[in-house]
């Protein structure tokens, strides 16, 4: 009789657990017909993706600065970029501020031609921009000359053509970040390395 009543509660356990993970969504209004999903489906299909022919997918890399021999997920770590970017059209020069969905992608819907992708923070006059990278870093931080930093202002993240408006075009592209130095490609470290 012990034995049977450890089945049974471990059939109930069973039972709220397989329960507890799945729910009931209704097809229709008179409830007649219900399709059961498990709760993981429903988080993959909360984000709604537009219609679209382009889609862009940015990593940020995360870079090692420990002093020890790093692990190959230390040294290949990064994580989904969900920042705005800033779409151009070569065609006619239009700048357009774009705002990632929830899973870090870019869905656009763009008819043929060329185009460009640039991280937000660029899309500011030269003299605002430079002004916001003139940050004092420190004594060991050096920064390069106004030739670099203007390079920077004007560079892309990636360059564009959609030829088939019906084709769906991925772009998938990465921005990188130094030790010490950030995102800012015009300035060096040349100080103490970690132990």
């Amino acid at each position: 009789m012990k034995n049977v009543s450890y089945i049974i509660l471990l059939y109930i356990l069973v039972s709220c657990a397989v329960t507890n993970d799945l729910t009931t969504i209704s097809d229709n209004k008179n409830d007649t017909k219900q399709k059961v999903i498990s709760t993981k489906e429903i988080e993959t299909t909360a984000i709604v993706i537009p219609k679209h022919n382009v889609q862009i997918l940015i990593r940020q890399r995360i870079p090692y600065c420990g002093g020890a021999y790093p692990s190959d997920d230390q040294l290949n770590n990064s994580t989904a970029y969900s920042g705005a970017i800033v779409l151009i059209n070569q065609n006619d020069s239009t700048r357009t501020v774009i705002s990632s969905l929830q899973n870090g992608g870019y869905y656009l819907n763009l008819v043929p031609g060329n185009y460009s992708i640039q991280e937000s923070y660029k899309n500011v006059p030269y003299h605002e921009f430079r002004s916001a990278m003139n940050m004092d870093h420190g004594q060991h931080i050096i920064s390069g000359g106004e030739e670099c930093y203007m390079q920077w202002w004007k560079s892309t993240l990636h360059d564009f053509v959609v030829s088939d408006a019906a084709e769906i075009l991925t772009i998938n592209c990465s921005i990188s970040s130094s030790c010490y130095t950030g995102i800012n490609p015009c300035a060096y470290y040349n100080g103490p390395l970690p132990n």
